[in-house]
C-alpha cells in the first residue's frame, strides 16, 4: 500500500505567522515519533498576501496511522490552538 498524504491549509493571521512556524515545528516534533510517520514539512508562499500562506504536508504509511492521532492525548495537546481548518488525505496517483 502506498503512504498517505495529509494536506492541511492552516488559516493564520500575519500577525501570528512568527508564533505558528515555531509551534508548527514543536508539532512536527512530536508527529516525528509517532508510528508510521513518514515525513512532514511547512510551506510558505512567496507571496505575502497569497489566500493560502501556509501548506502543511505530512506523509503516513497509512490511513490508520493518521486516524489514530485523534486517540493520542500527545498530539491533540501539541495541535491545540492551531487552525486547521481544510485537512485532507491525499493518495499518490502518479509521479
Amino acid at each position: 500500500m502506498p503512504p498517505v498524504t495529509m494536506v492541511n491549509l492552516p488559516e493564520i493571521s500575519p500577525d501570528k505567522e512568527e508564533a505558528f512556524v515555531t509551534n508548527w515545528k514543536k508539532f512536527r516534533e512530536v508527529l516525528g515519533k509517532k508510528p508510521g510517520f513518514l515525513s512532514g514539512r511547512l510551506l510558505r508562499s512567496l507571496n505575502p498576501k497569497a489566500q493560502n500562506r501556509f501548506v502543511a504536508i505530512t506523509q503516513w504509511r497509512s490511513d490508520q496511522d493518521i486516524m489514530a492521532l485523534v486517540q493520542d492525548t500527545e498530539v491533540m495537546t501539541a495541535v491545540h490552538g492551531f487552525s486547521f481548518s481544510h485537512p485532507a488525505l491525499y493518495e499518490t496517483i502518479a509521479e
